[in-house]
C-alpha cells in the first residue's frame, strides 16, 4: 500500500491510471460520503454545530492530504506524458488540477471562516443560559435559543394540556428557532412575548395561534445570519420556512423584505406596536390597568401614544418613570 501511494506521488503511474483510477474512483467514496451528509443538512437543517464539527469540518479537514496527493499524482504523470510526446489530454488533465487546486485554496479560506464559526456556535450552544418550566398548561422559556433548550422544551411543548408558551428571548440558533416555531404551530399554542422577542423569538411569536405582547416588549426583526457571516442568507429553505411563519401570521411581503435588510445579530429593526399590530406580528396586548389581554386594534384606541412607539421606546420611558 505505502509502495502504491509513493508511485502515484511521484507520478510513475500511466495517465489514465493516475486520473481515473486514482483521481476519479478513490475519490467516489468521498464524493457519495459528502453528497450524503448534503442531502441530510437538507432534509434536517437543525443540525448543531457540534454535529457539523463532528461529519462535515473533520472529514473535510482529514480530507485535504488525500486531495494534495490526487493532484500531485496526477500533474507528475501528465509531465510524463508530455515529456513522451502525448500532450494533448496531459495538458487537459493539468488544467483541471491547476482549476482543482484554485478550488482547494479558495474552499481552504471558506472552511477557516466557517469553522471559526461552528466553534464559537459550538461554545454558544453549550455556555448559553437558559430556563424551560412547565406550570399547568403553560410552558414558559427564558434565554437563548439553542440546541439544548429547544431540546429541552419540546417535550413540554407537546404535552396534550400545553396551550400556552410565555417566551423571553434575544433569539439564537435558526435550525432551534424553527423547530420551536414548528411545535407552537402543530399545538395552535398562544404565544406570549415578555421583556424581549428578537430574531428566532419573532418567528416563534409569528407561529402562535394568538400572539400577545406587553407594550414594553422589545420585538425585533431582522434577517438570519450564521456568527462569522452576517452579511449572507441563511441556507434558503430556512429563509423561506421563516416567511411561511411570517406570511401565516398575516405579514405582509413588503414589511418582510423591509426588515430583511436588517442583517447581523445586532441589527434589529424594531416595529411601532402599530405596525406589529396591523401587520398581524402582535394580535393582543396586555391592558396593565385591567390586568387581560385585549385586542390589539383595542389597545391602540385607548393607549395613541404607546401604540405609535416602539416596544422599545416605551420600556425606555417606563424605565425613566421609575427613577
Amino acid at each position: 500500500m505505502i509502495n502504491y501511494i509513493r508511485k502515484h506521488w511521484r507520478g510513475e503511474f500511466s495517465l489514465p491510471h493516475a486520473y481515473w483510477v486514482n483521481g476519479v474512483l478513490f475519490g467516489l467514496p468521498l464524493n457519495i460520503y459528502f453528497r450524503t451528509i448534503d442531502a441530510i443538512v437538507k432534509y434536517d437543517q437543525s443540525f448543531s454545530p457540534l454535529w457539523a464539527l463532528e461529519w462535515i469540518m473533520l472529514p473535510i479537514v482529514m480530507s485535504i492530504p488525500f486531495f494534495i496527493w490526487q493532484i500531485v499524482g496526477i500533474w507528475r504523470s501528465a509531465g510524463r506524458s508530455i515529456t513522451e510526446g502525448r500532450k494533448f489530454w496531459a495538458w487537459i488533465a493539468r488544467i483541471i488540477m491547476i482549476l482543482n487546486l484554485l478550488v482547494i485554496l479558495v474552499f481552504l479560506v471558506m472552511l477557516f471562516v466557517f469553522g471559526v464559526a461552528l466553534v464559537n456556535g459550538a461554545l454558544k450552544d453549550s455556555n448559553s443560559a437558559f430556563a424551560v418550566h412547565a406550570k399547568g398548561n403553560i410552558v414558559e422559556f427564558s434565554g437563548t435559543i439553542t440546541f439544548e433548550s429547544t431540546k429541552a422544551a419540546l417535550p413540554l411543548l407537546e404535552r396534550k394540556n400545553t396551550t400556552r408558551l410565555i417566551i423571553d428571548s434575544n433569539g439564537g440558533f435558526v435550525g432551534p428557532a424553527l423547530k420551536l416555531a414548528q411545535a407552537v404551530k402543530a399545538k395552535k399554542l398562544e404565544v406570549v412575548a415578555v421583556g424581549q422577542c428578537a430574531s428566532g423569538c419573532a418567528m416563534v411569536l409569528a407561529a402562535g395561534a394568538d400572539r400577545f405582547t406587553t407594550p414594553t416588549t422589545l420585538i425585533g426583526l431582522h434577517s438570519s445570519s450564521v456568527d462569522g457571516f452576517e452579511n449572507a442568507d441563511i441556507i434558503p429553505d430556512q429563509s423561506a420556512q421563516e416567511d411561511e411563519f411570517y406570511r401565516g401570521a398575516g405579514l405582509s411581503p413588503e414589511f418582510i423584505a423591509k426588515f430583511r435588510k436588517y442583517r447581523g445579530k445586532t441589527s434589529l429593526y424594531y416595529p411601532t406596536m402599530r405596525e406589529a399590530i396591523v401587520q398581524g406580528l402582535v394580535t393582543g396586548v396586555l391592558d396593565r390597568d385591567r390586568r387581560l389581554f385585549v385586542s390589539g386594534m383595542d389597545w391602540c384606541s385607548a393607549h395613541l401614544e404607546e401604540c405609535d412607539r416602539t416596544g422599545l421606546q416605551n420600556y425606555e420611558i417606563a424605565k425613566s418613570k421609575k427613577h
